[in-house]
């Protein structure tokens, strides 16, 4: 018996898609198990490798292993965003945690940055205002434009173990989207 499989032509545009395609879903879902993991409340860094491991991967197969600086490229780009999306969240209720006197002291009042910061005659502030339609509209292309681009960065520089597992993964997702061995 004979099998009945047909061949497939594998073009420039559909290894292009099927790499696209396969490792946005995979960096998709990488991103969602880090979100998750990162809910926890620990360092989850390490994870990133398995990340990136796994969109160059997906990268690589949907490519034919052709390989090549493009789908090195498309991997290490989209292992970026997944790990980047899924730390923005994090940095963005970091970012608005408020810090008592630290107004003061880029203000140049460090006789009430002293007070502030021993606790004594803590300035009670008013709440905020609330935001207009515009600002909650900034606001949320910030959270949700340039924060994953700047989520890597930030992390790494506070958490330098950290940085360095994300410089692995990208590496990580670059190295395995080589070209393959024929």
């Amino acid at each position: 018996m004979t099998n009945a499989t047909a061949e497939v032509v594998s073009t420039r545009s559909s290894r292009l898609l099927r790499a696209g395609v396969y490792g946005y879903f995979t960096a998709l879902a990488g991103g969602l198990v880090l979100f998750c993991a990162g809910l926890s409340g620990y360092n989850v860094s390490v994870l990133a490798i398995a990340v990136g491991w796994a969109v160059g991967t997906a990268v690589a197969r949907g490519s034919d292993r052709r390989g090549g600086w493009f789908y090195r490229t498309l991997a290490v780009g989209l292992t970026y965003l997944a790990v980047g999306a899924a730390l923005s969240p994090a940095l963005y209720t970091e970012l608005q945690t408020p810090r008592p006197g630290l107004d003061l002291y880029v203000h140049g009042d460090m006789k009430g940055f002293k007070r502030a910061f021993a606790g004594k005659d803590a300035p009670i502030e008013p709440p905020p205002p609330p935001l207009s339609r515009e600002e909650r509209w900034t606001q949320a292309v910030i959270s949700g434009v340039v924060l994953p681009w700047m989520a890597i960065p930030m992390d790494g520089l506070t958490h330098p173990w950290s940085g360095l597992s994300y410089v692995t993964a990208l590496f990580v997702a670059g190295f395995r989207s080589r070209r393959g061995v024929r």
